[in-house]
């Protein structure tokens, strides 16, 4: 056979491969993707509160190095005017 029937034969082999298994994914996929769905709701919350952890450290750490250098700069002037 020439090389040009045996690609032709070959596209047309797999396209009717890829078009049997996305019709069985048809049938079976609203059943995959309902049994899934928790799952994938359970990572996001997960992923959602580890970086509502993250960013609340953040705010946190902010407010007391806010805090400290607040309380450097009162004591400052009062050393300044001990000596």
């Amino acid at each position: 056979m020439p090389k040009k029937i045996k690609r032709y034969l070959l596209k047309r082999k797999i396209k009717r491969a890829i078009n049997r298994k996305y019709k069985s994914f048809k049938k079976h996929g609203a059943l995959i993707l309902i049994l899934l769905l928790p799952i994938v709701i359970l990572i996001v919350l997960k992923l959602i509160r580890i970086r509502a952890k993250k960013k609340l450290k953040e705010t946190i750490k902010g407010k007391v190095k806010e805090k400290i250098d607040s309380r450097r700069q009162k004591d400052k002037p009062e050393q300044e005017d001990k000596e």
